[in-house]
């Protein structure tokens, strides 16, 4: 949930998870693909 709020994107108020349209998905993988990798690298 973190990473959707740091990417910009509207979130209901209400709730722990986040339900994201094809579009907005792809949008939130390329925002946080940096953060992924690092975090790949740092456990593998």
């Amino acid at each position: 949930m973190s990473r959707v709020k740091a990417s910009h994107l509207e979130l209901a108020k209400e709730g722990r998870r986040v339900y994201l349209c094809k579009i907005h998905w792809r949008e939130l993988k390329k925002l946080t693909r940096e953060e992924r990798r690092l975090e790949r690298w740092r456990w593998g």
